[in-house]
């Protein structure tokens, strides 16, 4: 626990707390073109998703690859034709499901259609790439 004290920066969320209460327990502050996104504390593992989740949607860089949660992982790329690539990995020894939210692609490796909204299974420590082929 950190005990804030801003001077610039909003506050976004303070201690409920007799002693620490006058204190910042998150706070956003501009910085140069950007923000910065400060966390006093320790939050579960639901209330840091929604901080981070706040913080990238406000930077402009939350699409559909945040949607996607771990072991599930999804990384994207373009490729030297035009055509957005996928990857998506299971960081895990059990099977997944994610869906797939992009345009219809192919999977490179199974050779198999992918529908946007899709559901890519995946096997323990498997990998997904697709590539899009709807525009």
């Amino acid at each position: 626990m950190e005990l804030l004290t801003p001077s610039t920066a909003k506050v976004l969320a303070q201690y409920h707390h007799p002693v620490w209460g006058k204190y910042a327990a998150i706070t956003r502050n501009s910085y140069g073109k950007g923000e910065v996104t400060y966390i006093g504390f320790m939050p579960t593992a639901s209330l840091a998703e929604k901080i981070l989740e706040e913080a990238a949607k406000r930077a402009g860089l939350w699409g559909p690859q945040q949607t996607i949660h771990f072991p599930t992982v999804m990384r994207s790329g373009i490729l030297a034709n035009g055509h957005a690539v996928h990857y998506v990995l299971n960081y895990t020894a059990d099977s997944v499901n994610a869906v797939y939210p992009f345009p219809a692609g192919k999977d490179f490796l199974s050779g198999g259609d992918m529908a946007q909204n899709g559901t890519i299974s995946l096997q323990p420590w498997g990998v997904a790439v697709i590539e899009e082929t709807a525009r």
